[in-house]
This record gives structure tokens, sequence and C-alpha cells, in this order.
């Protein structure tokens, strides 16, 4: 029984923050300089040039071209499997796992976000 409010309350809890939220969150960052981006969120995951490569962030680096920083988000919980009995007719929980991950991508050009895209379940704020 315990454990099954623990789950409930993960979930509540989790529910708390909203997608809108976080598409608020993530509007506010257009127009910062890709260094701002670099400082509050730290190295990206990934970075792909508009031409389609890859490459790796240098510092003093020229801006030309569009360029897409990606930072992904995510963990996973899991609560582990319990017995329960009610009036003498017992049963196993087995284990469950939550997972949740979010994928945001900073389109940058001229050296500024010029614009923002998300996805995955965790995107909440």
């Amino acid at each position: 029984m315990v454990r099954g409010m623990l789950v409930v309350t993960l979930v509540l809890v989790s529910a708390c923050g909203t997608t809108e939220g976080y598409r608020k969150a993530a509007d506010a960052t257009v127009g910062m300089t890709e260094e701002q981006i670099i400082q509050r969120f730290g190295p990206p995951q990934n970075v792909h040039r508009a031409d389609g490569t890859n490459t790796t962030l240098v510092a003093g680096a020229p801006n030309a071209g569009s360029k897409f920083l990606t930072y992904l988000r995510g963990g996973s919980i899991t609560i582990p499997g319990y017995y329960q009995c009610v009036r003498g007719f017992c049963w196993v929980n087995p284990p469950q796992t939550y997972t949740e991950v979010c994928e945001t991508t900073f389109r940058i050009e001229a050296g500024k976000v010029a614009g923002v895209t998300f996805q995955g379940n965790g995107c909440r704020a």
C-alpha cells in the first residue's frame, strides 16, 4: 500500500510541470547568444551545422551559417516489486520503471538563438 502511494506521489509530482511551461522557458532563450546558452546549459551533447556536418565546439570559432545545439535530459526511476495481500488473496506487483527524456535543440544564426524545438515526455517546467 505504501509503495502504491509512492507511485501515485511520483506521478503527481512529475505532472506538476507542464509542456506549456517548458515552451515558455524555451522561447525566453530566443535572442540569447550561443555563449549564453552554453554558459547556462553547459556543452551540448551534439552540434550540427546547416550543411549537415557535425562539428566540435571551439571557442572563438566563426559563426558562419546556421548550426543546431542539441541537449538531452532524462532519467529513469525503478520502483521495486512488492507483495500485496487483501483478505487472504495475495499477488506480486512487478517492478516498474519510469523513464523521462527531453531533447531540446537551439537553432543558432549569426551567433544568436533564432529558434528552439523540443520533444519527449520529460519536457516540462
